[in-house]
């Protein structure tokens, strides 16, 4: 059976050489599949893609503006389902937190370079029956010592209703200032939360010098030795800004926003194929163990696999745990490095397992010495021990069943390399451990 990379379209026949939808000229006919879903242009094609999905394109828009973006970034049509699959779930999750506009007030009347400038907001819920709370944050990027913008409504904003959210800030230049980059987060009364980015906006900041010359007088008559009183009405008063009632008018512009992406949460490093993948959603990371032969009904007949899942908290690694052992309830076996006191104590464990076992295996970075020689050969089907006292030491082979495990640990930097490279696949929680073999 044929099935074309780019499309996904399936032929039956069994002498099709190339799709009869993309045809002979298919912009995956020369992909090489090391290139195909590269985790770094992964990472770029859901950042493009996102912008046009959570912009209100049409799925028909979105699929058009896909196809030049996919055939650059060389992009398999599983994938790019995969991707709209978790931005179909991530929109639903979010659409009661992403019903509210969002305003600025422009009429900026007090902002001098070095002094404390008063910034207006206005939010309101256009939810008909949910209660929000808004939260919002903003660091000048240039600067680096201190954050620029930070505010909150003080409550939770009662569906239909609006309010104002106001703060101080410092700027340090005089000129047109840009906020760009401001974020909102808005959490609903059960704790979802999601974050959006405003669009860029503008104002004036002055010289504080000038502050000073524009309060200087607007005293309508002053006294001229020899010329009597005369009237200056305006003659002290900055001409160029608002004064009176004007200053305290408000100019409201709405503010448009963008949902903020949910960031991948973890690579997967596939051994065999050299090769890094992120986990772009439950679906896509299943899809992969299976193509690994990582799954229930494989460890059922005895074909073992090992994957080995680094760094990340509590929450992120019973998450993946939950994912790849969902089901599953016979011989689970379960252990960690720190409690293991000598060689004979990890090879006990091991020479006690079955064929259908699995072994979840903690802290296994806590191992030391001998333990590591014992570990990564009963991966290899037999290991090593040595008994008997002083001068009567003799060394056993011992052969050790194909069990399968899930294995944890923190730091990579205290696992061999000849160990690292005997597991299927190794999933990176944290992104900056990625370990390049």
């Amino acid at each position: 059976m044929y099935r074309c990379i780019f499309c996904g379209l399936e032929s039956q026949s069994e002498n099709a050489r190339f799709c009869s939808k993309c045809g002979p000229d298919s912009p995956a006919n020369n992909w090489k599949s090391e290139e195909i879903d590269n985790a770094t242009q992964v990472e770029q094609y859901v950042s493009i893609l996102g912008d046009l999905y959570f912009d209100n394109h049409s799925v028909t828009e979105v699929e058009n503006l896909s196809l030049r973006r996919r055939e650059k970034l060389k992009i398999s049509y599983d994938t790019h389902i995969s991707i709209l699959a978790e931005f179909t779930k991530q929109k639903k999750s979010i659409a009661h937190l992403s019903k509210f506009r969002f305003e600025f007030n422009e009429n900026v009347t007090d902002a001098y370079a070095g002094h404390d400038t008063f910034l207006e907001f206005q939010i309101s819920n256009l939810s008909d029956d949910e209660s929000l709370k808004f939260s919002l944050f903003w660091d000048d990027p240039e600067t680096v010592d201190r954050i620029e913008l930070r505010a909150e409504s003080k409550k939770f904003i009662k569906p239909n209703s609006t309010v104002s959210i106001n703060c101080t800030s410092v700027f340090d230049r005089i000129g047109i200032k840009e906020i760009s980059d401001l974020q909102v987060t808005v959490t609903d009364e059960y704790g979802e939360k999601a974050s959006f980015r405003v669009e860029p906006f503008r104002f004036k900041v002055g010289n504080p010098d000038q502050r000073t010359t524009n309060n200087f007088s607007t005293h309508n008559q002053i006294s001229i030795e020899g010329r009597g009183v005369i009237d200056a009405s305006r003659m002290g008063a900055n001409q160029s800004g608002l004064s009176g009632d004007l200053a305290d008018q408000k100019l409201w512009k709405e503010l448009f926003f963008h949902y903020n992406l949910k960031k991948l949460p973890a690579k997967i490093y596939i051994t065999k194929k050299n090769k890094y993948y992120f986990l772009i959603s439950d679906d896509y990371f299943i899809n992969i163990l299976k193509s690994l032969k990582i799954n229930n009904r494989q460890l059922k007949n005895s074909n073992a696999w090992h994957v080995l899942i680094v760094g990340g908290d509590s929450e992120k690694k019973s998450f993946i745990n939950d994912l790849i052992l969902r089901d599953l309830c016979l011989n689970v076996r379960k252990t960690s490095g720190d409690i293991l006191e000598s060689p004979k104590d990890l090879a006990a464990i091991l020479l006690n397992l079955g064929s259908e076992s699995l072994l979840e295996f903690h802290n296994i970075d806590k191992l030391e010495g001998y333990m590591w020689e014992i570990y990564t050969t009963a991966m290899n089907g037999q290991i090593k021990i040595e008994i008997g006292e002083e001068d009567n030491i003799r060394s056993l082979d011992l052969n050790v069943a194909r069990y399968s495990s899930l294995v944890f640990c923190d730091d990579l930097d205290n696992m061999p390399s000849n160990c690292r490279e005997l597991f299927d696949c190794i999933i990176f929680l944290n992104q900056n451990e990625l370990w390049v073999p």
